[in-house]
C-alpha cells in the first residue's frame, strides 16, 4: 500500500483565494499568496516530523470616502 498526504487549503480572502495544500510530500504548508489570504497546512507522508503551515499573506487597508 502506499503512503498518501494532503493538507488543508488556506482560507481565501475577498482579495482572491488562499494557499494551495501539500501533495504526497512532507513540506512546511505555502504561504498565502493575496492579500487577507490564509497560508495551506504543512504535511508530513512519513509521521516522522511536525509540518508547520504557512504564513498568511499580508493585509490590507481599503479607504473609501463619501461626500453628501
Amino acid at each position: 500500500s502506499a503512503a498518501q498526504t494532503l493538507s488543508g487549503y488556506g482560507g481565501p480572502s475577498r482579495l482572491g483565494g488562499g494557499a494551495k495544500s501539500i501533495i504526497n510530500t512532507s513540506a512546511t504548508g505555502n504561504a498565502g499568496q493575496n492579500y487577507g489570504s490564509g497560508g495551506s497546512g504543512g504535511a508530513d507522508i512519513n509521521n516522522t516530523a511536525n509540518r508547520a503551515g504557512g504564513d498568511g499573506a499580508a493585509g490590507i487597508i481599503i479607504v473609501e470616502e463619501f461626500y453628501d
